[in-house]
């Protein structure tokens, strides 16, 4: 009961948390001017593929991806077929111009369509949404390793990056199988 009274640990609280708000401090200071730092903010991911673009947590040895400045250079030169892995609400409400529709959540309704529009040898993007979408990059590998398409890279950052570079875009009206559109 003296203890108590006589406030000890009362004090020994107040000094182990006056230890651990130092130590915490010392470990902010010391992680700030350090040159291998862990950034504080933002994604922690530290491999790079061999363009210099982030991987994701999701990348194989096998994945080819491009940036939106090298997706704009290939589309410019009209020689690549843009490939929208989304959703087929998500491609008729906007899509990069000339896109081809192939979402990978119903790759079997679609691929008949693609194998007769696109050849083998055709050189192809898969984009998604946004970064952290991967069906485009699984989407590229179906295509490398079901169907035999050779040239297949994938946007890094998706049609989320195409649509903030200005590059073109366009909508489409949803055509059922009755004929009728959306």
């Amino acid at each position: 009961m003296d203890r108590i009274r006589d406030g000890k640990p009362r004090r020994l609280l107040i000094q182990a948390i006056f230890i651990a708000v130092m130590a915490s401090l010392i470990g902010l200071i010391a992680n700030a001017v350090s040159p291998n730092g862990i950034t504080m903010v933002g994604t922690w991911r530290v491999a790079f593929d061999s363009t210099g673009i982030v991987k994701p947590e999701y990348f194989e040895e096998d994945d080819t991806l491009v940036t939106v400045d090298q997706a704009m250079v290939m589309y410019q030169a009209n020689s690549t077929v843009f490939v929208d892995a989304r959703y087929p609400d998500d491609y008729y409400m906007s899509h990069i111009k000339g896109a081809v529709l192939l979402p990978f959540d119903e790759y079997d309704d679609y691929i008949g369509a693609f194998r007769e529009k696109v050849s083998k040898e055709a050189e192809i993007i898969t984009y998604c949404g946004e970064e952290d979408c991967d069906l485009s990059l699984y989407l590229a590998r179906l295509l490398r390793s079901e169907e035999g398409y050779t040239n297949v890279y994938t946007l890094y950052g998706g049609f989320e990056l195409w649509i903030r570079a200005g590059m073109p875009v366009e909508q489409e009206e949803a055509v059922f199988e009755d004929g009728e559109e959306q």
